[in-house]
């Protein structure tokens, strides 16, 4: 826990937590209203149950938020510093860096962990690759990424067994999303193991940077 952190690991942490306040305070409170609506769409993702009725509106949640409604997403999933010590202010400080990385996302907080989807694909995923490279540098940070890639299309397919179709042509389901955001959790829980520095999983795949 805390007792046992390093004057270095506490001077990181304390100056994510600045980094944080810094942003909100230059976002609020517009931002408040942005990212309250993105916790509830993810809640209702994270949620999602096969054979559930809700698709329709957690698909509209999504779009709310800006989600666009084709093309290929990224889900990622971030927990910053030593979330398993309860810190208050990590789990928003991953939020921040999701916004920061991400373009246009869907960022959300569940527990100790920061959720986002992007519109993006493979070319997205190395310029988080790259952005996680640089960040390793950085003395004492610790950070686990996990990414999932949902393909443009991937959703029409599974439309027909499972999940709400975004809407008429769309190429993502709420099925599809759900199973990649599972993915992107699994892989940052991959990437958190013992070792600690900043890392990245791809779904099942554990990389250290």
């Amino acid at each position: 826990d805390q007792a046992g952190w390093d004057d270095g690991r506490r001077a990181v942490a304390a100056e994510l937590a600045e980094q944080a306040a810094a942003h909100q305070a230059r976002h609020e409170p517009g931002q408040r209203a942005v990212r309250r609506a993105a916790d509830g769409a993810l809640r209702q993702v994270l949620d999602w149950q096969p054979g559930g009725s809700g698709d329709a509106e957690i698909a509209a949640a999504l779009r709310h938020c800006g989600l666009p409604s084709s093309g290929p997403l990224v889900a990622v999933a971030l927990t910053a510093g030593a979330a398993e010590a309860d810190l208050a202010e990590l789990p928003q400080v991953a939020r921040v860096l999701l916004e920061e990385l991400l373009p246009a996302p869907v960022a959300g907080v569940s527990g100790a962990e920061a959720v986002a989807l992007a519109p993006g694909g493979e070319d997205l995923v190395s310029r988080i690759g790259a952005e996680v490279s640089a960040l390793a540098r950085v003395p004492r940070l610790e950070l686990a990424f996990g990414v999932s890639v949902l393909p443009g299309g991937a959703g029409q397919h599974a439309a027909s067994h499972a999940g709400e179709a975004a809407g008429a042509g769309t190429g993502w389901t709420v099925a599809g999303v759900a199973g990649a955001v599972a993915q992107a959790r699994q892989a940052r829980l991959l990437a958190a193991l013992p070792g600690g520095g900043v890392q990245i999983g791809r779904a099942s795949c554990r990389e250290r940077v």
